[in-house]
């Protein structure tokens, strides 16, 4: 959570003032994988409880956080910040040989998977222009007065996964494709979540400054 979360939500927040006075609308974009996003624990949004960590939990709530905290930034300052959540598709990095998988998966990784997949892999200057491209206009600023939805306009503007055009916060595929929500993750995305991420995470970080422990 402090990885995967926290820690770049308290990134954007400290850099907040810096980017609030831009002369131009801020982009902000989060690489992780909006594809995961499943079930969000909300009686537990800290992951703190026994049982709450685990692979097929931990994944979709993370991503689900990252999702909610910045769609909240958007609608919080319209006109200033355009933020996005990336799944940048599959890239050939160094991350099974500089040590951070166990010997056994990084040998799996190098020796059988990467020549096994390799077709599917986007090339790594492909992905730097692509990510370049998200600080283009076609990634607006939310609007208080953008109300339209739809079709994105003359396939220019980007779409929000509410379907609105321009709303500020997108999740983006790997080929620039903006992606609405499933019908499960709608679920997440109402009911007040969304703030409540929110403010958890803001009470997170004043208990952690004001120099006492991290809040559940």
């Amino acid at each position: 959570m402090s990885l995967m979360y926290y820690s770049r939500m308290r990134f954007i927040v400290q850099l907040l003032p810096l980017l609030l006075k831009s002369s131009m609308p801020a982009h902000i974009v989060s690489v992780v994988n909006f594809n995961l996003e499943g079930k969000l624990n909300p009686d537990d949004l800290a992951l703190r409880k026994p049982g709450s960590i685990g692979m097929s939990s931990s994944g979709p709530h993370m991503a689900h956080m990252n999702s909610l905290f910045m769609e909240q930034l958007a609608v919080r300052h319209p006109d200033r910040l355009a933020l996005i959540h990336l799944y940048p598709g599959f890239v050939k990095t160094k991350i099974a040989a500089n040590g951070k998988f166990p010997k056994w998966l990084a040998w799996i990784w190098i020796y059988v998977f990467e020549p096994l997949f390799s077709s599917i892999f986007v090339p790594n200057e492909e992905c730097g222009e692509r990510l370049v491209n998200l600080a283009t206009s076609r990634y607006p600023a939310h609007s208080a007065e953008r109300t339209d939805s739809g079709p994105s306009r003359n396939g220019g503007t980007a779409l929000s996964p509410d379907g609105t055009i321009g709303g500020g916060f997108y999740r983006v595929n790997w080929n620039g494709d903006s992606i609405a929500l499933r019908k499960a993750q709608k679920v997440v995305h109402e009911g007040g979540i969304p703030k409540k991420a929110w403010d958890h995470t803001m009470d997170v970080f004043e208990a952690i400054e004001s120099g006492g422990k991290s809040i559940n």
